[in-house]
């Protein structure tokens, strides 16, 4: 049962998280969660999603109960923040040449309470690229974690 319970939980992440293009671009890697893409990650873990030439790369703290999250726009760096349960929001507005994204990242801490449950790294952002008319907007599950035991 206990099994069961991670499946449907993972199952539920994945369809969770979809990036939607606001109108046709050339870029389709985006457009939903990628087969394959890791949504589960370990204490001390990090990894990466990418929408566009949006990257964001996050390192869950040992306790899991921050985490770091790191913006590129081309590959430039463009912002930083640090989540945890007293600053559970890093909302940004960056730009770098012809490209901007901007929107929010929040985390959604759960206790363990006796039983696994999932918290998760959340983002609500659009990311768009003026010189040929892509606009991706993102509402969802970035990364999950377990905080139980």
């Amino acid at each position: 049962m206990h099994r069961l319970h991670r499946l449907l939980g993972v199952l539920l992440l994945i369809l969770h998280g979809v990036a939607l293009p606001a109108q046709q671009s050339r870029i389709s890697s985006g457009d939903s969660a990628v087969l394959g893409q890791q949504i589960i990650i370990q204490p001390g873990g990090s990894g990466m999603r990418s929408f566009g030439d949006l990257l964001v790369r996050y390192t869950l703290g040992e306790s899991a109960s921050s985490i770091q999250c790191t913006l590129y726009v081309n590959t430039v760096f463009a912002g930083i923040g640090t989540l945890s349960a007293t600053s559970p929001a890093y909302t940004f507005d960056v730009q770098v040449d012809k490209a901007k994204a901007s929107g929010r990242l929040s985390l959604n801490l759960l206790p363990s309470l006796g039983r696994m449950q999932a918290s998760t790294l959340n983002g609500d952002f659009t990311y768009t690229y003026t010189p040929n008319n892509t606009t991706i907007n993102f509402k969802g599950v970035l990364i999950a974690w377990y905080s139980g035991p």
